[in-house]
């Protein structure tokens, strides 16, 4: 259980604040009956849970629905382990493709905006990938300092 501290962090705070965010999306285009957008972002709500699973490799997806992994009080209540390198590429990983859904995600989004013209759209949505992917990295540059600290 080396590190799955920092696993469970990024978890808790990035990927369910993103799952929240895509199911309240995928409600409101579905009941202004936009379809499409509707089904793309409950559709995305499978491709996060996806990308938390790739988390928690050592654990099978049985293991993952019982809800094996530790809660946020135990987390709280753990001494801090050492966190591994592996801690942090799965992390980083998962961060990248995160990033990449959230600009698909965005793409979605600008797609309603009916002036925009479709290379300025492309334009939008190369720079909104680098900066998810900052910020991303930021988030698990800041989990790994607060881990530090304790």
């Amino acid at each position: 259980m080396m590190g799955i501290i920092f696993r469970k962090l990024y978890d808790f705070y990035v990927l369910k604040s993103t799952w929240i965010l895509f199911a309240v999306l995928g409600i409101f285009y579905l009941l202004r009956k936009d379809w499409i957008s509707g089904v793309f972002f409950i559709v995305a709500l499978f491709f996060v849970g996806n990308i938390g699973g790739r988390l928690y490799p050592d654990l099978s997806s049985k293991e993952l629905v019982r809800g094996n992994t530790p809660s946020k009080e135990e987390i709280n209540s753990m001494s801090v382990e050492r966190v591994l390198r592996e801690d942090i590429s799965l992390t980083t990983l998962a961060g990248q493709k995160l990033s990449l859904l959230l600009a698909a995600s965005s793409l979605v989004i600008l797609s309603h905006f009916n002036n925009l013209r479709w290379y300025l759209a492309v334009a939008i949505e190369i720079f909104l990938f680098f900066l998810f992917l900052v910020l991303n990295y930021a988030v698990i540059f800041l989990i790994g300092k607060s881990l530090k600290k304790k």
